[in-house]
């Protein structure tokens, strides 16, 4: 249990770091 809860953190900070990065692309375009 604990390899999938620590897989799903890192998937879960992998989606919003990714997302953070296109917001501030987006931002810095604008």
């Amino acid at each position: 249990m604990s390899v999938l809860w620590v897989g799903n953190l890192w998937a879960v900070y992998f989606r919003e770091s990714k997302e953070s990065r296109l917001l501030e692309k987006k931002q810095r375009s604008d």
